[in-house]
């Protein structure tokens, strides 16, 4: 399985900052992010041109190593650089270039075009800023392509530390990460069955003889209320495991209720569709 290892890609927007501003203050809070979003897990930051993108009339990542203070700061940031977002050396660099200059984000009311943004959208990444201005402690950004400006997308940003904890972009790493799912223990044979004794419990039991042999089905709960209009045998799936089951050829439309190892809607989700291949 692949393993969780995603990206933020840096928002070369948020280099443009006022003279008076403090270089060594910004990256060291830059710096504290970085930390962060490789303690869930991220693999790096990509920059569009390598460490040398952290550069401009104010600040200059390469400054930080000439001073004994903030030297540390530039071992961190380079350590978790990244390559650039099309490598010089891709086959396909002129369309990879093409695809990454054509979204544009809406910030301060108009639509403008960002790398960065555009390289996290298609990828499922987040946007990484300096925080330079406080347009920039924005969590989520509007993002569309310049070709169809009707569809409108989203791209999450961080800037601080404190931004890894919201439920928003707990969210979406969550979402990143690949899904892992659990496996019971239970013999098949001795797994519990709980069906309401009314008409259509001996078709419950048979679809249940099948169900209880998956290695991701603890017990079925209890019988639905039939619903003859039920045509999907994955009816719903819910975050604590459970699912609904309804036999598509019957005409009471019977169904059950399963307790799966599910631990979330994703794996519950994917649990549902093994299910409807083997079983459905």
């Amino acid at each position: 399985m692949t393993p969780f290892n995603p990206n933020a890609y840096f928002n070369e927007l948020s280099l443009s900052c006022h003279k008076d501003a403090d270089p060594s203050a910004i990256f060291m809070k830059y710096a504290e992010t970085i930390k962060s979003i490789k303690e869930y897990g991220f693999n790096g930051v990509r920059y569009e041109s390598g460490i040398a993108s952290l550069c401009n009339n104010v600040l200059n990542i390469f400054k930080l190593q000439e001073d004994p203070n903030t030297k540390t700061l530039f071992l961190i940031i380079l350590s978790t650089a990244r390559y650039p977002y099309i490598q010089p050396n891709d086959e396909d660099r002129e369309s990879e270039k093409e695809r990454h200059s054509s979204h544009q984000i809406y910030i301060d009311g108009s639509w403008v075009d960002s790398i960065g943004f555009a390289a996290a959208y298609p990828n499922n990444g987040i946007g990484i800023s300096l925080d330079t201005k406080p347009l920039w402690q924005t969590n989520k950004f509007k993002i569309r392509r310049k070709d169809e400006p009707e569809k409108e997308g989203a791209v999450l940003n961080v800037v601080s530390p404190k931004d890894l904890s919201k439920t928003e972009v707990q969210r979406h790493i969550e979402l990143l990460k690949p899904i892992s799912l659990e496996e019971t223990t239970i013999d098949p044979k001795i797994k519990k069955c709980s069906f309401r004794r009314d008409h259509g419990i001996d078709k419950l039991k048979k679809c249940w003889m099948g169900l209880r042999n998956s290695k991701y089905v603890i017990e079925a709960i209890n019988s639905l209320e039939f619903k003859p209009t039920g045509s999907e045998f994955i009816e719903k799936c819910f975050d604590d495991g459970k699912i609904h089951i309804r036999l598509k050829d019957t005409d009471a439309g019977y169904g059950m209720v399963i307790q799966t190892t599910g631990r979330n809607i994703r794996e519950t989700v994917e649990i549902g569709y093994i299910l409807s291949k083997k079983y459905g």
